[in-house]
Parts: C-alpha cells; structure tokens; sequence
C-alpha cells in the first residue's frame, strides 16, 4: 500500500496516552499526525503552519493547544516529529520495499509439495500489523524488533541512485549500531534534502557518517512560537 493512504494507530496505546484530551485536542492531534505521516515524519514546527493544519486560528494554538500537545512530539532543527510514528513511517516504507522485491522475482517461493502448511499463530497481546486490536506488545515480533536497515532498504529510502556498487561496498562496513542511527535518522535527512539534487551522493553521506550530523531546515516562514 501506498503510505499516504493508510496509517496505523494502536487503539489501546492511543487511548491510555490521550484520555485526558479534549474532543478538540484529540482532532488537532490527529490531524497533525496525519500530516506527519504523509511527510515521512517530520513537519515544520512554526505555529502558523501547526495551526493551520490542526484548523485553528494561530493564538488559540499558541495558547491553548500547543502547550497540552506538546509533550507529545520531539523536535530539533529538522522540526517536530512523534518517535512512534516515525518507526512506523520507515516500517511502512521497508514492507513496500520488501513487496517490490518480491514482485520483481516473481512473488514468493512456492512451498515444496509434501511439506504441511505452517499455521500462522497470534500472540495474546494483538494480531498482525493493520488489525485494529493490535498493540505494542511488551513481547514485540522479530519484525517489529527491526531497527536495523539493509543496504537495499537503505537504497532504497536514499533514493539517489549513484555508485551503488561503491556505496554498498561502504555500507558493508558500517557498524549495527550505526545502521540503528541511520534508521531513526534517514527520513529526516530525506526531508530536508527533498531536490535529490542538494543531496550528497550515497556513498558520501556514508563515508562522512553524515546520520551525526546536524540537521537544518529551511522555511519560508518564521517560526513564531513553537511547541
């Protein structure tokens, strides 16, 4: 699926965070983590662009709204973004990939005749990702475990296809727990470099282990009062 028409939100997990919300705060909420979601995570974090997002003039924002939703979100020079979401953002974005691939050869291996069909089991604390009754289980799945990108994941998400093979030469180098960094990282970079053009070339972005790098956005208007 196509990440900007569907969005996962844990019900349960929603609710234990947010029962002390307002009807209208929980609209605002949302409305800004959708926006989150359809920029890979991360938006401005100007007041008037918050306000106009969360539909409220921008003093009701300032002074009402923001000081409640705040605690909710993170937010650095890139801008503001909430830690879940953004896992979920690059999740989303790595099972694309993985079905890509998979279509590429020619969908998945069929299973050897003979050999029983293996019954897919649920744990007691949810189901698979997109059933409405999942949660975060305090005993996550292998999948949701991850934070750790493959070099095709990796190139995938970059999205500047130059020197491949160099880079994945690189990339093999790089330590797991750097790879984690780059996970939580990337989207970020993605963002604020969105013409390809202004981004360093893959290989590049490894060699100077850019993920430590401080990340500047450039906005058209003025920040204003933050979160």
């Amino acid at each position: 699926m196509k990440t900007d028409i569907w969005m996962p939100i844990y019900i349960g997990d929603y609710l234990k965070d947010t029962m002390h919300l307002s009807a209208e705060e929980h609209g605002c909420y949302l409305l800004i983590l959708m926006e989150m979601w359809n920029k890979d995570g991360w938006i401005p974090a100007s007041a008037k662009y918050l306000s106009r997002v969360a539909r409220v003039d921008v003093e009701k924002w300032s002074k009402e709204i923001a000081p409640v939703l705040g605690p909710f979100f993170r937010e650095d020079e890139a801008g503001i973004t909430q830690d879940r979401l953004l896992k979920e953002v690059i999740k989303a974005k790595n099972k694309r990939l993985a079905a890509q691939q998979s279509g590429l050869l020619g969908g998945r291996p069929k299973k050897p005749n003979g050999l029983p069909k293996r019954n897919r089991t649920v744990n007691q604390t949810g189901n698979r990702m997109g059933n409405p009754r999942e949660s975060s289980s305090p005993s996550p799945s292998e999948e949701e475990k991850k934070t750790v990108l493959s070099f095709s994941e990796f190139w995938s998400i970059y999205d500047k296809k130059v020197g491949k093979a160099t880079t994945e030469k690189i990339y093999s180098k790089v330590k797991e727990k750097d790879r984690t960094v780059i996970f939580l990282q990337l989207s970020r970079y993605i963002a604020s470099t969105s013409e390809i053009k202004y981004r360093k070339n893959p290989a590049t972005y490894l060699r100077q282990e850019a993920w430590n790098d401080t990340i500047i956005t450039q906005s058209a208007e003025p920040l204003g009062d933050i979160i």
